[in-house]
């Protein structure tokens, strides 16, 4: 917003400068517009950003939601996987054992 104040303000000086000494006259061209275009944007941007930090919760409140059974428990799907692991290792050295 202070970009766009500086815009208008810079313009108008300049403006009336060349309206005094040349007689010419000066339009307001795109730049000013992309500023106050670019500045619209970033306010709803932060707009919606502090909507979402404030407002939407996908994960709980509390600080180990991870870990159900207290600090340094590993959450179920790492355990059951871990468990799997060790079936599929105890299963492929059986069957190297009776192909011996």
């Amino acid at each position: 917003m202070i970009a766009f104040i500086f815009d208008l303000v810079l313009f108008f000086l300049t403006k009336s400068r060349i309206n005094s000494v040349s007689g010419g006259s000066a339009t307001m061209g795109i730049g000013i517009w992309l500023t106050l275009a670019a500045w619209i944007c970033l306010f709803f941007a932060g707009c919606f950003y502090g909507l979402g930090r404030c407002c939407i919760r996908r994960r709980p409140r509390d600080r180990d939601w991870q870990n159900k059974d207290g600090p340094g428990a590993e959450n179920g799907f790492a355990e059951q996987m871990r468990l799997d692991a060790v079936k599929a290792e105890a299963d492929r050295k059986a069957r190297q054992k009776q192909g011996e």
